[in-house]
């Protein structure tokens, strides 16, 4: 009773109510919206696309110097959008053009802030106090930069509001009330996470609990292990490797027993592929969902009950740009993806660096959202053969993290060389064996092309980016 009436308070009073301090308002208000399309036929929710779609467009080219310039050289009228297919007249919005154009990117009537938030000495996308009784409330911030230079864009708190949301309406499609208990694993190391004023009124009054997410070791995740015990929480959620990090030293130290099997388990930052959904599920005993976006733009899809992950369709809209030569992958292509809400620096048909595809077919959930489907990863890890074949990283997943290899494999990585030959770099556990090697070489020769040459390099561990996501494939013929 006391934890329902906790929840309670928390989701609908102080949660809500300390975001709109930081400028993040309206948090209730657009979950509770978003509760009401979540039903919704496919047709209403392009109808909500189509309208939210052009209120964008039109601010952009009202308030954003970029876009007003791009929209008068290209003859392009936003208030005439009638489709998405619409947006096909303006180019795609490179991350080259954002790091160079930033500036303009920004919404006019708030330009004097950029100057403050570029001096400021906060962390990067920090929340302002008593933002919304400031005259100054924009935020700089930076993508994780794992496709290259980071991203600079600028935000004011209504991104992190949506995300909010989105992440409120997820739970509740697995039942999961707002305000419930939730262990959060962060985008710092165990040394940058001290126990803080800050991270102990985030969990009273918003009933999380702060863990570290990046650079983790077995003292880390034993720290991890004791908090999530005393804290009992309903949801973890957290970066994809920081969640799978932590399964596998409770299934390695056969502890998992002493964690209260939590309801969901979300990760973010990265996909979640079959084999760690399986340790996840395994150890967990609960749902594993998993949302995709970026930094810039946001939560652009997330997961249902039946594993699809739907797009948020109220506020992104999807396109998939078509790759020269891959007719073959069930309509994959570059995901461009424009948010369809009111920002202080809009992103139209912005390149996220992914490969994926729309589905056509319905979800068994019978949500009306497009599915985005067939999500083959980042575009520099997509392995091309000269016989034209496309291997995308669950390929790679398959190969390491099958029947009869996952439990002798900790982690692997995927280095195409420039001489032609394919080195794999594997973190490799105490079962592993030569025979081990023999049957990943054999599937290997089964599906790539012949005479491929393959090499192996046993290391003790790999190190992640500094993002804290693992680089399955590295692309040194790319490399310049």
């Amino acid at each position: 009773m006391l934890d329902t009436i906790r929840e309670y308070v928390v989701g609908r009073i102080t949660f809500p109510l300390t975001n709109d301090l930081m400028n993040r308002c309206g948090i209730a208000r657009k979950y509770r919206s978003l509760v009401r399309t979540d039903r919704s036929t496919a047709e209403r929710l392009r109808g909500v696309e189509r309208q939210n779609l052009k209120r964008t467009l039109v601010h952009a080219g009202t308030w954003c110097p970029y876009y007003t310039g791009l929209f008068r050289q290209l003859g392009f009228d936003p208030a005439r959008v009638e489709s998405v297919e619409d947006l096909k007249q303006l180019p795609v919005l490179e991350r080259e053009e954002v790091i160079e154009h930033r500036r303009e990117m920004v919404d006019v009537r708030l330009r004097s802030s950029i100057e403050t938030a570029e001096g400021s000495t906060r962390a990067l996308g920090a929340p302002i106090p008593m933002a919304r009784l400031r005259q100054h409330r924009l935020i700089r911030n930076t993508s994780t930069g794992s496709t290259g230079a980071p991203t600079i864009f600028y935000e004011d708190g209504s991104l992190t509001a949506m995300n909010w949301a989105h992440e409120m309406r997820l739970k509740s499609r697995f039942g999961i009330s707002p305000g419930a208990r939730e262990a959060r694993f962060a985008r710092v190391s165990a040394e940058y996470l001290p126990d803080s004023r800050t991270l102990r009124m985030r969990r009273r009054l918003w009933n999380q609990l702060i863990l570290p997410g990046m650079n983790l070791h077995d003292a880390d995740y034993q720290l991890c292990l004791e908090r999530i015990r005393s804290f009992r929480p309903r949801v973890l959620f957290g970066i994809t490797s920081a969640l799978t990090g932590l399964a596998d030293y409770l299934r390695r130290r056969g502890v998992a027993d002493q964690v209260t099997p939590p309801k969901l388990v979300v990760t973010w930052a990265a996909p979640v592929y079959d084999h760690e959904k399986r340790l996840l599920e395994e150890v967990f005993g609960c749902p594993v969902a998993n949302i995709y976006g970026s930094r810039e733009v946001g939560h652009v899809a997330c997961s249902c009950p039946d594993g699809r992950l739907h797009v948020n369709q109220e506020h992104y809209c999807v396109e998939i740009e078509p790759t020269p030569g891959d007719d073959g992958q069930r309509g994959a292509g570059e995901i461009l993806v424009t948010p369809l809400f009111e920002t202080p620096m809009p992103f139209v048909r912005y390149r996220l660096g992914d490969v994926g595809s729309l589905s056509t077919e319905g979800c068994p959930c019978g949500r009306g959202h497009v599915v985005l489907g067939n999500l083959l990863g980042r575009s520099g890890e997509i392995f091309r053969t000269e016989d034209g074949r496309v291997i995308a990283p669950n390929f790679w997943c398959r190969t390491f993290m099958g029947p009869g290899t996952s439990d002798a494999v900790e982690r692997f990585q995927v280095i195409l060389r420039r001489d032609g030959a394919i080195r794999f770099r594997v973190v490799a556990r105490e079962s592993y064996s030569e025979e081990i090697e023999s049957q990943i070489r054999s599937y290997l020769a089964q599906n790539l092309q012949p005479g491929t040459r393959l090499e192996f390099d046993y290391v003790p561990k790999i190190d992640p980016q500094p993002s804290g996501k693992y680089q399955m494939v590295i692309d040194e013929t790319a490399a310049t």
